[in-house]
């Protein structure tokens, strides 16, 4: 993957629950939109890969849990909170569901 910078806030909401197992649907694609997948970065004719629809998100979850969970180089300059990071991890060892 190719380092894109996206300024966004690194914290967590005080009334977030950190440990919810959700969908990609609800909540994981919101997550990977806000964090990956935004205009100039991890979109379609940009960078590599393409993180914009479920199945590329699946057929990329190595590189995704590489980068983002387990060596926290992903997203540029500052990583997810540390609530996404459980977020998608969890939604990772649930087995992905859509």
């Amino acid at each position: 993957m190719f380092g894109c910078n996206h300024e966004k806030e690194k914290t967590n909401s005080p009334l977030e629950d950190c440990n919810l197992t959700l969908t990609y649907t609800n909540g994981i694609k919101t997550i990977i939109d806000v964090n990956c997948a935004y205009v100039g970065c991890h979109v379609a004719g940009m960078s590599i890969p393409d993180l914009t629809t479920y199945d590329f998100v699946k057929n990329n979850i190595e590189d995704i849990t590489n980068r983002a969970i387990t060596n926290k180089t992903m997203p540029k300059p500052a990583g997810m909170t540390a609530c996404n990071i459980t977020k998608l991890n969890n939604w990772i060892k649930a087995g992905m569901a859509q």
